[in-house]
Protein backbone atom coordinates (compact mmCIF):
# COMPACT_ATOMS: atom_id res chain seq x y z
CA UNK A 1 0.00 0.00 0.00
CA UNK A 2 1.49 3.49 -0.85
CA UNK A 3 1.25 5.91 1.43
CA UNK A 4 1.01 9.71 0.44
CA UNK A 5 3.08 10.97 2.51
CA UNK A 6 6.48 11.02 3.29
CA UNK A 7 7.25 10.56 6.96
CA UNK A 8 4.65 7.99 7.14
CA UNK A 9 6.79 6.02 4.73
CA UNK A 10 9.37 5.95 7.50
CA UNK A 11 7.09 4.27 9.88
CA UNK A 12 5.44 0.99 10.23
CA UNK A 13 1.50 1.08 9.53
CA UNK A 14 1.07 0.18 13.44
CA UNK A 15 3.60 3.19 14.15
CA UNK A 16 1.81 5.75 12.28
CA UNK A 17 -1.39 4.52 13.76
CA UNK A 18 -0.12 5.02 17.60
CA UNK A 19 1.36 8.63 16.60
CA UNK A 20 -1.81 9.40 15.25
CA UNK A 21 -3.77 8.25 18.71
CA UNK A 22 -1.30 10.00 20.29
CA UNK A 23 -1.30 12.81 18.46
CA UNK A 24 -4.96 13.41 19.46
CA UNK A 25 -5.02 12.45 22.92
CA UNK A 26 -2.79 13.85 25.70
CA UNK A 27 -1.71 10.73 27.58
CA UNK A 28 -3.32 7.07 27.42
CA UNK A 29 -2.33 3.87 28.09
CA UNK A 30 -1.65 0.61 26.38
CA UNK A 31 -5.07 -0.91 26.35
CA UNK A 32 -6.47 2.53 25.68
CA UNK A 33 -3.63 2.50 22.66
CA UNK A 34 -4.99 -0.73 21.28
CA UNK A 35 -8.32 0.10 21.54
CA UNK A 36 -8.22 3.26 19.68
CA UNK A 37 -5.54 2.07 16.81
CA UNK A 38 -7.13 -0.88 16.57
CA UNK A 39 -3.99 -2.76 17.02
CA UNK A 40 -3.05 -6.44 19.23
CA UNK A 41 -1.05 -6.48 21.99
CA UNK A 42 1.71 -7.67 20.33
CA UNK A 43 1.40 -5.44 17.51
CA UNK A 44 1.65 -2.27 20.37
CA UNK A 45 4.68 -3.39 22.27
CA UNK A 46 6.56 -4.44 18.92
CA UNK A 47 5.73 -1.00 17.27
CA UNK A 48 5.88 0.84 20.88
CA UNK A 49 9.39 -0.09 21.97
CA UNK A 50 10.70 1.56 18.72
CA UNK A 51 8.73 4.28 18.97
CA UNK A 52 10.05 4.96 22.65
CA UNK A 53 13.69 4.03 21.57
CA UNK A 54 13.45 6.71 18.60
CA UNK A 55 12.40 8.96 21.26
CA UNK A 56 9.03 9.91 19.43
CA UNK A 57 7.11 8.80 22.45
CA UNK A 58 7.84 8.85 25.64
CA UNK A 59 6.48 6.17 29.00
CA UNK A 60 5.41 7.80 32.05
CA UNK A 61 5.46 5.36 35.02
CA UNK A 62 2.45 5.49 37.24
CA UNK A 63 2.41 3.22 40.43
CA UNK A 64 2.73 -0.11 38.40
CA UNK A 65 1.25 0.76 35.27
CA UNK A 66 2.68 2.90 32.23
CA UNK A 67 1.19 5.41 30.02
CA UNK A 68 2.51 7.17 26.86
CA UNK A 69 2.94 10.25 25.53
CA UNK A 70 4.15 11.73 22.25
CA UNK A 71 7.50 13.34 22.79
CA UNK A 72 8.01 16.69 21.36
CA UNK A 73 10.18 15.13 18.19
CA UNK A 74 6.46 13.00 17.75
CA UNK A 75 4.81 16.36 17.76
CA UNK A 76 7.23 17.89 15.71
CA UNK A 77 6.76 15.24 13.10
CA UNK A 78 3.52 15.37 12.81
CA UNK A 79 3.17 18.82 12.67
CA UNK A 80 5.39 17.81 9.30
CA UNK A 81 2.86 15.32 8.29
CA UNK A 82 0.23 17.87 8.28
CA UNK A 83 2.42 20.22 6.29
CA UNK A 84 3.27 17.93 3.62
CA UNK A 85 0.03 16.25 3.16
CA UNK A 86 -1.19 19.21 1.56
CA UNK A 87 1.46 20.00 -1.25
CA UNK A 88 -0.45 21.99 -3.52
CA UNK A 89 -1.06 24.80 -0.37
CA UNK A 90 2.59 24.77 0.32
CA UNK A 91 4.42 28.18 -0.32
CA UNK A 92 8.23 28.50 -0.38
CA UNK A 93 8.08 29.85 3.18
CA UNK A 94 6.46 26.47 4.19
CA UNK A 95 8.84 24.57 2.65
CA UNK A 96 12.00 26.33 4.01
CA UNK A 97 10.27 25.93 7.70
CA UNK A 98 10.38 22.64 7.03
CA UNK A 99 13.63 22.31 5.72
CA UNK A 100 14.75 23.95 9.13
CA UNK A 101 12.37 21.55 11.41
CA UNK A 102 13.90 18.48 9.71
CA UNK A 103 17.62 19.48 10.04
CA UNK A 104 16.83 19.76 13.97
CA UNK A 105 15.03 16.49 14.05
CA UNK A 106 17.87 15.04 12.27
CA UNK A 107 20.62 16.59 14.32
CA UNK A 108 18.67 15.26 17.58
CA UNK A 109 18.44 11.76 16.18
CA UNK A 110 22.21 11.04 15.40
CA UNK A 111 22.36 12.73 18.48
CA UNK A 112 20.43 9.90 20.50
CA UNK A 113 20.84 7.45 18.28
CA UNK A 114 24.72 7.09 19.39
CA UNK A 115 23.40 7.48 22.95
CA UNK A 116 21.13 4.32 22.14
CA UNK A 117 23.84 2.23 20.84
CA UNK A 118 25.82 3.20 24.05
CA UNK A 119 23.13 1.81 26.03
CA UNK A 120 22.07 -1.80 23.72
CA UNK A 121 26.16 -2.30 24.26
CA UNK A 122 25.62 -2.09 27.59
CA UNK A 123 22.46 -3.78 27.61
CA UNK A 124 23.82 -6.70 25.91
CA UNK A 125 26.46 -7.49 28.45
CA UNK A 126 25.90 -10.79 30.32
CA UNK A 127 26.08 -9.22 33.75
CA UNK A 128 25.89 -5.94 34.46
CA UNK A 129 27.97 -3.93 37.56
CA UNK A 130 27.58 -1.08 39.49
CA UNK A 131 29.24 1.19 37.17
CA UNK A 132 27.25 0.03 34.11
CA UNK A 133 23.82 0.38 35.81
CA UNK A 134 25.23 4.33 36.34
CA UNK A 135 26.25 4.57 33.31
CA UNK A 136 22.52 3.32 31.65
CA UNK A 137 20.93 5.94 34.14
CA UNK A 138 23.35 9.25 33.06
CA UNK A 139 22.79 7.60 29.28
CA UNK A 140 18.90 7.52 29.64
CA UNK A 141 19.08 10.94 31.68
CA UNK A 142 21.25 12.77 28.81
CA UNK A 143 18.68 10.76 25.48
CA UNK A 144 15.59 12.81 27.36
CA UNK A 145 17.76 15.36 28.19
CA UNK A 146 18.60 15.82 24.27
CA UNK A 147 14.34 15.14 23.20
CA UNK A 148 13.30 17.60 25.79
CA UNK A 149 15.83 20.66 24.16
CA UNK A 150 13.77 20.78 20.61
CA UNK A 151 10.50 22.74 21.45
CA UNK A 152 7.06 21.66 19.67
CA UNK A 153 7.39 24.65 17.00
CA UNK A 154 10.76 22.91 15.95
CA UNK A 155 13.12 25.24 17.82
CA UNK A 156 15.83 23.70 20.12
CA UNK A 157 14.96 25.55 23.63
CA UNK A 158 18.40 26.69 24.49
CA UNK A 159 18.68 29.25 21.08
CA UNK A 160 20.48 27.17 18.43
CA UNK A 161 19.05 26.88 15.60
CA UNK A 162 16.06 29.19 16.81
CA UNK A 163 13.71 30.92 13.70
CA UNK A 164 10.45 31.93 13.71
CA UNK A 165 6.89 30.19 13.22
CA UNK A 166 5.50 31.30 9.86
Amino acid sequence: MERSNPIENLLTVKQVDILKVLFQEDELTCGEIMDLAHISRSGFYSAMGTLVSAGLVKTISVGRSKTYQINKIGLLLSRIAQLIAKPGELSTSDLGDISKKLEIILGTIEKVNLIIKQIEEINGKPSSSVIDKIKLHKLRKDRDRILEEIDINGRLSNGKGYYGET
